[in-house]
């Protein structure tokens, strides 16, 4: 019994939660949320709460954090996708502005695109890692009515992946294809 409990993860409501925090009185709240501020999508909500022209830096940092993934100022690239896709996520959940979100999303790409083309083919994990999140660029776009101001980038994300293996630039023009060319409202509808 008490094996079987400690494989299962324990979840927190919405509802648990509100309750919980209702108990408490509002200088204990704020001590609380304080004390959380050293977690940094806490500190990234806030600083954007508060300071809502502060987004467009914290984009900036986050892209920074890719961009060392990809090319580091010393050594060799480290190609730690999680750690790259983390500062994505990250800053997903607390951006205001969609744009900056599929900005740093593409962002993503362009440096993977980059990538091989100054080192060569790279294995299958690195070329679906892109391949993902060029769809799910694209799918955000889309949802958010930004492709039109996007397709730039996103084309060139194809064209630039002409002479790139493991049949990377089919993938991109197929999901090209679909959403831009084929006029669909939804891109990547069998997904």
């Amino acid at each position: 019994m008490v094996k079987q409990f400690m494989t299962e993860k324990i979840k927190l409501s919405k509802v648990a939660l509100k309750k919980h925090l209702a108990t408490k009185t509002k200088e204990v709240l704020i001590d609380e949320i304080a004390s959380f501020m050293s977690l940094e999508a806490v500190e990234q909500f806030y600083l954007m709460q508060i300071y809502p022209q502060s987004e467009a830096e914290i984009a900036e940092q986050q892209k920074a954090i890719i961009r060392h993934e990809f090319f580091p100022q010393r050594g060799f690239a480290q190609l730690r996708y999680s750690a790259a896709k983390k500062a994505i996520s990250n800053f997903k959940k607390t951006a205001v502005t969609p744009l900056l979100v599929a900005d740093l999303m593409l962002f993503y790409v362009e440096m993977g695109v980059s990538f091989t083309q100054q080192y060569g083919d790279i294995d299958e994990a690195f070329y679906m890692s892109i391949e993902s999140m060029y769809e799910k660029a694209l799918k955000y776009a889309f949802l958010h009515k930004l492709e039109h101001d996007l397709q730039g980038r996103f084309k060139k994300a194809v064209t630039d992946t002409v002479d790139i293996g493991w049949g990377f630039h089919d993938t991109l023009e197929d999901y090209y294809s679909e959403a831009f060319e084929n006029n669909l409202n939804s891109p990547c509808s069998s997904a």
